[in-house]
């Protein structure tokens, strides 16, 4: 592990895609946009349920530059010999990494925009690493395609749009938080979301607080697997409780001792618990920024790692260990952030204690071999930038 500072800018990154795209077509692209990555400080499996999380899109980005043509081509500098091409009438998955762009050209076929073009995408966001390349090559395809058309959309409809890619095309059970904070973010700024009514407000970030976001080195996919469980689980929660309190909306509705005495069958009331508890946190993390007390935010995001643990069961040992070496290296909070079940661990360090903190964690964090491993990864330092369309 070492940590990694960027000199991508977002000039850079579209540069590095235009080059890419004439290597790839033989001639420019009609236009490029790029798209930032994201954190989310706390308030992770919740999105989905109706709660509140506290994103913010960071410095790592993706382009994708693109020219008008009969059907759909495109192909990635991250992988390869791994081109897709498909039709504009009959759009469907490969189950490749070019189903984040054709699921959102398929919505927006839907829309009456033509999708006929060539593709280049090149990433500064590490794939799997819980980042959210897959919301920004979304996000970033959407705006192409639009731009092509002379077409507008709102952002949130932007956001919106991406994830019924997301869900329908993609089959992944996903919130709206992590295309709400590729399209709307803001420099030094967190986005608290309320999952309940879409309502965006901004949360300023201190200039003594540093992110880092360390990859376990542990490759996951939201495609299958475990994470589609947590929704399903959640939905199931709700509908049980809807039976003790009629007209309920969300069970962020409820208080943790209306959730203890609903006395779900497990593991939905480990569910529940988190849910209602993680939204908790979100408030009095956001009291903990405004009032500068970045101890007691690191406290709400180290307790955020153990109900992320414990009760909605998304994390690993090796992630349980890399949280214990990032506290001990110096981190006030630490923990898992996106889905779990692999990615990074994002930490809340001093800004002067950064550079030390990361040596440390370098230092003592050897990932396990294994075939859902891919190596030591690296530790970013990021701050928070502005999205793709604010």
């Amino acid at each position: 592990m070492s940590l990694r500072t960027t000199d991508v800018t977002r000039e850079s990154i579209a540069s590095r895609a235009a080059d890419f795209f004439e290597r790839r077509y033989g001639h420019q692209p009609r236009t490029v946009v790029t798209c930032p990555g994201r954190i989310n400080i706390i308030g992770e499996h919740v999105d989905y349920a109706g709660g509140m999380c506290l994103p913010a899109a960071v410095d790592r980005y993706l382009a994708v530059a693109a020219a008008p043509a009969g059907e759909i081509r495109a192909s990635s500098e991250l992988f390869p010999g791994q081109d897709a091409r498909s039709s504009t009438t009959d759009i469907r998955p490969g189950g490749g990494w070019s189903d984040n762009c054709l699921g959102v050209l398929a919505q927006l076929t839907l829309e009456a925009v033509p999708v006929g073009m060539e593709l280049a995408v090149v990433s500064d966001i590490p794939p799997g690493s819980g980042l959210s390349s897959s919301a920004a090559i979304a996000v970033a395809t959407a705006l192409v395609a639009l731009e092509l058309a002379g077409r507008e959309m709102a952002p949130y409809d932007v956001a919106r749009l991406c994830r019924r890619s997301e869900n329908e095309f993609l089959g992944v059970p996903s919130g709206l938080m992590d295309q709400v904070a590729c399209v709307m973010g803001r420099e030094d700024t967190a986005l608290l979301f309320h999952a309940d009514n879409e309502i965006v407000e901004t949360v300023p970030l201190p200039s003594e607080a540093s992110w880092l976001v360390c990859e376990s080195g542990i490759v996951r996919s939201l495609r299958g697997g475990d994470y589609a469980d947590r929704p399903a689980e959640a939905s199931r929660a709700l509908e049980l409780a809807r039976a003790r309190y009629r007209g309920l909306r969300f069970l962020t509705d409820l208080d943790p001792a209306e959730v203890e005495d609903l006395r779900l069958p497990a593991p939905l009331d480990r569910r529940a618990r988190h849910i209602v508890g993680e939204t908790l946190r979100v408030r009095l993390a956001v009291a903990c920024l405004e009032a500068g007390n970045l101890d007691a935010l690191g406290q709400l995001i180290i307790t955020s790692h153990r109900s992320l643990a414990r009760d909605c069961e998304v994390s690993l040992p090796e992630l349980d260990r890399l949280v214990d070496i990032m506290m001990e290296a110096g981190c006030s909070g630490a923990r898992v952030m996106g889905a779990g079940f692999g990615g990074s661990v994002l930490g809340l360090v001093a800004a002067d204690m950064a550079e030390e903190a990361a040596a440390v964690i370098a230092e003592r964090f050897r990932p396990a071999d294994g075939p859902s491993r891919r190596g030591g990864g690296e530790i970013h330092r990021v701050r928070a930038v502005r999205g793709a369309l604010d």
